[in-house]
């Protein structure tokens, strides 16, 4: 089902402006059941469910954005890529009309499209919903592809040019293969794949090539245009260690019979829970704190090193979860160990893996299988009697007894819906509302591997 549905407003009045007059829409967006362009207008005191903009300009910053809109991740602790929300929130489309906070975010063959609540400050609209949906990538693309064609047709009938966004189109529809590789490439890393200088283009390039490709969205969503090299002469130190570290012989056995059993999910959340729960139930500790040996059968071999990024936390061996991680406190360490074995679990083909603070597919399953690896989420629900709010004291009881951050006990209390979490200053956190998955919550800024 099409996001976008709008008509064409031929009874418009005349302006300078001809591409807006002949593109004005009257546009509804709906998302997942939801109307994200329901408004309150203020100046008429009146609510409606649509909204009137040019669409030319919409399909204007799909094209230009649109290699970032599929393939730039989006980070879940520290700071977004400068200019990230203006390639991903639909906001910033409207050159000077208003348009609702609508954000698309790339999570492997998905795109989690977030709608948030806002008031413009210049106009009498309130937007009035928030929503968070995962909708599929090719049906997404598709149907952005029909809005731009119908802009261009649209104008080219009332014999009206818009040159930039024509040229911007024909460069995207005549790319070869290889061409929209390196699109992508570029895109990963923030920068305009039509605007980039020679130099940089052949460093892309060839580091592309020289990647394995079954870590090259992780390490290029990590970098900046310089530090392109020393990611890679990272990685060729970190997986040499890490290939030649031994880790104890039942993870392979254990890893088969996971597979062996597993039910694709569709999520990468859902599929890091399911694995925990099968490790778990392999390793006969469906709820007790599990502590990792330092040698033996079930031994995980890590060496600490430190990072040329602060994107990317570890590096994992292609058929072991034997990894070289940076330094982290012991609660930190265990969440990286975890989110090794995840991983390494979690694979459909041996090969190799970086951790980090994207927010891949890849990325989010290893997170979600280390906080339900570690803090699972049955026994804090035993733990929690049944209640309907704990108390922040709880919650650390909780974690220095699982050993792991504060910050894992309070996500799978909220993911799970376990309970509310009440504190002296504020209302209860609500289990509906927050998630690490989430790229733009305010507690999914927190470093989970920092063992804080």
């Amino acid at each position: 089902m099409s996001i976008f549905q709008y008509e064409w407003l031929d009874e418009v009045e005349p302006s300078a402006d001809r591409i807006a007059q002949h593109t004005m829409a009257r546009i509804s967006i709906k998302v997942g059941g939801q109307v994200v362009t329901s408004v309150y207008d203020r100046y008429l005191k009146d609510y409606r469910d649509h909204i009137f903009v040019p669409l030319a300009h919409v399909a204007e910053w799909l094209a230009v954005n649109w290699w970032h809109l599929w393939y730039e991740a989006a980070i879940v602790s520290g700071e977004q890529r400068p200019g990230f929300l203006a390639r991903h929130d639909l906001a910033h489309a409207g050159n000077g009309f208003v348009l609702p906070r609508l954000i698309f975010t790339p999570v492997g063959g998905q795109i989690h499209v977030t709608a948030r609540r806002w008031n413009p400050r210049y106009a009498p609209l309130e937007f009035r919903t928030e929503c968070s949906v995962m909708v599929g990538r090719d049906e997404l693309e598709q149907e952005f592809r029909s809005l731009v064609d119908e802009v261009i047709a649209r104008l080219r009938a009332k014999r009206t040019s818009f040159e930039t966004l024509e040229s911007e189109w024909r460069a995207i529809k005549s790319l070869e293969s290889d061409e929209r590789e390196f699109c992508r490439a570029a895109a990963l890393m923030g920068l305009d794949p039509f605007d980039i200088e020679a130099q940089t283009a052949d460093r892309i390039a060839r580091v592309w090539n020289q990647t394995d490709p079954a870590i090259r969205d992780e390490a290029f969503g990590a970098a900046q245009e310089d530090s392109l090299e020393a990611i890679q002469q990272w990685i060729d130190r970190s997986l040499e260690s890490a290939e030649q570290g031994q880790s104890g012989a039942d993870w392979r056995m254990v890893r088969k019979a996971v597979r062996a059993g597993s039910v694709r999910e569709s999520l990468p959340w859902w599929q890091g829970h399911r694995d925990a729960r099968a490790v778990r139930g392999e390793l006969g500790v469906a709820t007790a704190k599990f502590a990792f040996e330092e040698a033996g059968p079930r031994a995980i071999w890590s060496q600490v090193a430190p990072s040329p990024v602060p994107r990317i936390h570890a590096c994992v061996a292609s058929d072991s979860p034997s990894c070289v991680m940076i330094s982290r406190p012991a609660p930190g360490r265990r969440f990286l160990l975890a989110r090794a074995l995840g991983d390494y679990v979690g694979r459909e083909q041996p090969g190799p893996a970086i951790l980090g603070t994207l927010d891949t597919a890849r990325q989010a399953q290893s997170r979600a299988f280390a906080a339900e690896f570690l803090a699972p989420a049955e026994w804090i629900r035993k733990q929690a009697g049944g209640t309907a709010a704990i108390d922040g004291e709880a919650v650390d009881e909780f974690a220095d007894e699982l050993g792991v951050s504060s910050w894992v006990v309070r996500y799978q209390i909220h993911n799970h819906r376990i309970a509310d979490i009440s504190t002296p200053y504020s209302h209860p956190l609500r289990g509906s509302r927050y998630r690490y998955d989430w790229p733009y919550d305010s507690v999914a800024e927190h470093d989970w591997d920092a063992g804080t």
